[in-house]
C-alpha cells in the first residue's frame, strides 16, 4: 500500500500533557474546526469530541 505524503500527515494539532507527582502522565490532543485534513486523518485519531472551536 502506498500513500501520498498529504494522506500520511495527520491534521495540525497541539498535544496537551498533564503530569502530577510520580511517573504518570496523561497526553491528549485537540484539533480546531476548519483545520486541514480533519476528514482524512489516517490514524483515525480525530473525533468530534477532540475538535474545538477557536475563540
Amino acid at each position: 500500500m502506498t500513500t501520498t505524503p498529504e494522506l500520511a500527515t495527520p491534521p495540525s494539532h497541539p498535544h496537551l500533557m498533564v503530569r502530577t507527582h510520580g511517573p504518570r502522565q496523561l497526553t491528549t490532543q485537540r484539533s480546531f474546526t476548519g483545520g486541514q485534513r480533519l476528514d482524512s486523518d489516517i490514524a483515525s485519531a480525530t473525533t468530534d469530541e477532540l475538535v474545538l472551536e477557536p475563540a
